[in-house]
């Protein structure tokens, strides 16, 4: 691992362990603010928001000015946001500095896309950025605990400026200057309809339980979110400097990369939003249910990560059958969570099938796009995940935890889960069994 893959996987890393703190720190927040838990929810909505209307235009940014570049500052600009939330004493400052925090969800696209442009699309180094996410997340969750009682929920924060002030300094040392840049401009009005199509889309999913499904309200957002994805879609065909290269997406490797990264977002989302809901039993306390969760991350980050590496004499369509496969097992094995020992392989299947289709996904479409479009093409495979993830959550809160949360409910999300995975088992068919091969 070369200088550079160390610090994009510190910056990595960052983001991930600040992202992974904040769900332990809400009831934290929500006493010492005095909030109720709508407005805590916004927390991580306003975050949501902001990272899936700034990621398109953040990652064209880097494609135009300089993928490293890029990186920098926002790297930079994400410890401004967590300096303003650290020294919060109110809910709108708060959400000011979670809106502007919403620039990290650009964090790993950027750093793929300087891997593509600078290690030639190694899969070893795309493996140590995709790897860097779980392990940022499981020391965040880790060194949540003891922050918020001994230093309260500010010093989240201030581990997150620090630590992104660190990678920004680190990138900015040891990536070379960006000289595959796309040129021309940013299409600001297009980047506009854009935000304008996901943010009425993600809010008509996130609120529909309070709005109710097929509420006027509901779908009045929803039709707005699709009159302005219409507009934006001939706009961006028209235009000479898009925002997502529709020409890319006509290239299979990059469309089934895209239903792929959405699927299994919604796969994640799903089984951590079902997870800490499996009723408790002398097995499966709340200490218990904690240790699931790490145990899923290490899953993911060790497992699927060394299996993805040992599978490089297969085609990545093989690869991506077996992380569907491995999700399946695992959804499946979640309906008997309950049942003691079934708690762990579950976690177990399903972070390694996780683990293999992060980094499989990865290498299929930026070993399908050109070095200065590598920005645009992970920036979309990232929109596609956090629209698969929010989509997944609320899928599974609608069907699966209903009444007092019994163990059929949850049965039933997890099997959506399941369905999800079997779903995601076809899409690789249409791929080319020597497509990406390595």
């Amino acid at each position: 691992m070369n200088l550079l893959t160390v610090a994009l996987s510190i910056a990595t890393a960052a983001f991930a362990c600040l992202q992974f703190q904040l769900p332990a720190a809400l009831p934290t927040l929500q006493h010492s603010l005095l909030l109720t838990s709508g407005q805590t929810a916004w927390v991580l909505i306003s975050w949501l928001l902001s990272a899936t209307a700034t990621t398109p235009l953040i990652t064209r940014s880097g494609d135009v000015y300089g993928k490293a570049r890029t990186l920098t500052w926002t790297l930079i600009i994400v410890a401004f946001g967590c300096l303003i939330s650290a020294l919060a004493t109110s809910l709108e400052v708060l959400l000011l500095g979670r809106l502007i925090q919403g620039a990290g969800g650009a964090v790993l696209p950027l750093a793929l896309s300087v891997v593509h442009e600078q290690a030639a699309t190694n899969r070893r180094a795309v493996g140590h950025l995709t790897i860097a996410v779980p392990i940022g997340g499981a020391i965040g969750l880790i060194a949540a605990a003891p922050l918020l009682f001994w230093l309260g929920w500010p010093a989240l924060f201030w581990l997150g400026a620090a630590l992104h002030l660190i990678a920004a300094m680190l990138v900015a040392t040891f990536a070379r200057s960006d000289s595959n840049c796309a040129g021309g401009h940013i299409n600001w009005l297009s980047a506009g309809l854009l935000a304008l199509t996901c943010v009425p889309l993600l809010l008509s999913i996130t609120e529909a339980s309070s709005w109710g499904w097929g509420s006027l309200l509901q779908l009045t957002v929803l039709g707005a979110s699709l009159g302005f994805g219409f507009c934006w879609v001939l706009l961006e065909a028209r235009s000479r400097y898009p925002i997502i290269d529709f020409r890319l997406l006509r290239r299979s490797t990059v469309w089934i990369g895209g239903l792929l990264a959405l699927l299994h977002g919604a796969l994640a989302f799903g089984v951590w939003t079902l997870l800490p809901l499996i009723p408790q039993s002398s097995f499966a306390s709340q200490a218990g249910i904690t240790h699931s969760l790490l145990l899923m991350l290490a899953a993911t980050a060790i497992a699927g990560w060394i299996t993805s590496h040992h599978l490089t004499d297969w085609s990545l369509k093989g690869q991506l059958l077996l992380a569907a496969l491995a999700s399946l097992a695992g959804g499946v094995l979640f309906q008997y969570a309950p049942a003691a020992w079934f708690l762990l392989p579950g976690p177990a299947f399903f972070g390694i099938g996780q683990g293999i289709a992060a980094v499989t996904l990865q290498v299929l479409v930026l070993g399908a796009s050109p070095g200065h479009q590598a920005g645009g093409v992970t920036g979309f495979l990232s929109i596609s995940r956090t629209l698969g993830g929010t989509v997944g959550a609320a899928l599974v809160t609608a069907i699966g935890i209903t009444g007092n949360q019994a163990s059929l409910d949850l049965k039933r999300g997890f099997m959506v889960c399941a369905g999800l995975a079997c779903i995601s088992a076809l899409l690789p068919l249409a791929l080319r069994s020597n497509q990406g091969a390595k």
